[in-house]
């Protein structure tokens, strides 16, 4: 199914293009007999018949949806309709760090250190949420392995929130494969011989804080 201006996704439906990646696209939409837009990311049509990539695209949907919702950006939604696996996710009104940071060094103004510090507290926060992750009353922490600017949004407002889950693993989750992006990737997290810890997104947001 081709996406454009106007394709319904179930209740939703798409607006303008946000973006897109290796494992999907995003787009802004609305939804039938509400106001408020929202963002639903659609897995690619070629990954569609792929049962890794559909395994792996739910799973960020479930584990996203499990979360509590401060800090990092809620899923409400996600199925499959039209053919097309979804996830809905609120909709914040802004930026993503890198685009703030990159638009503030243009006009050459830096961040105040008290803002820096404020951004790093609340990326902090939701990683908290996600590290103090339970199943059943079990601690079962959320590894979210992508750390990095562009995976922080900036609200118009002043809030700060965590997004782009797509990778993410539970504590006790093993995989070879090696995912993330480098020069906010852990030396273990790049190495891919052991199971992801929490240390490895606290190693990411030093690099947000280097950058």
């Amino acid at each position: 199914m081709q996406t454009q201006v106007g394709t319904r996704i179930g209740e939703y439906t798409l607006v303008r293009p946000l973006g897109s990646g290796g494992m999907g696209e995003v787009w802004l939409a609305s939804c039938d007999g509400l106001e408020k837009p929202f963002v639903i990311k659609l897995l690619l049509p070629r990954h569609c018949n792929s049962a890794s990539h559909r395994r792996r695209f739910m799973r960020e949907a479930k584990l996203v949806a499990s979360l509590p919702h401060g800090r990092i950006v809620p899923v409400v939604d996600y199925g499959e309709a039209s053919d097309r696996l979804f996830i809905v996710m609120a909709y914040v009104d802004g930026v993503d760090l890198q685009t703030f940071c990159n638009a503030l060094q243009a006009k050459g103004v830096q961040l105040p250190y008290y803002v820096i510090i404020y951004i790093l507290a609340e990326i902090l926060e939701a990683l908290r949420d996600a590290h103090t992750h339970t199943v059943n009353g079990e601690l079962r922490p959320v590894i979210h392995r992508d750390i990095k600017p562009s995976n922080v949004l900036i609200s118009s407002r002043g809030g700060v929130f965590l997004t782009d889950f797509g990778i993410a693993l539970l504590d006790n989750d093993y995989s070879l494969e090696t995912f993330g992006t480098l020069g906010y990737m852990a030396p273990e997290q790049a190495r891919g011989n052991s199971r992801p810890v929490p240390q490895c997104d606290i190693f990411g947001v030093g690099g947000i804080a280097h950058f």
